[in-house]
């Protein structure tokens, strides 16, 4: 059996798993007591306050794991960007059009 003792009451549970989902925290093996078969753990509200912000650190470094980087997208609509004004700065429109605009001087 596993035991967590808090201010709060005395939580057990027949794995360590089991006590996790039960109480909430992100316990760890190496943080018991053991006596004989029994795990035992005895926290205050400080050591609760610890394991939380232990699991929400460790969720926020699984989530971020998994985060999308919208750098190389930008980095490719800059790059995209440029190479369009290039284009267009290098093709000289008046000359593409020149017939067609001194069609209209002659009249």
């Amino acid at each position: 059996m596993v035991y967590c003792i808090t201010e709060m009451g005395v939580y057990e549970a027949d794995t360590l798993e089991h006590l996790k989902k039960k109480v909430g925290l992100d316990l760890k093996k190496e943080d018991f007591k053991f006596f004989g078969p029994d795990q035992v753990i005895n926290l205050t509200a400080r050591d609760v306050d610890f394991i939380q912000d232990r699991k929400q650190l460790s969720s926020i470094m699984f989530h971020n794991f998994f985060r999308k980087d919208p750098r190389p997208t930008i980095f490719f609509l800059l790059q995209m960007s440029i190479i369009a004004i290039n284009l267009i700065m290098s093709i000289n429109i008046y000359n593409i059009f020149k017939g067609f605009i001194e069609s209209f001087g002659a009249m």
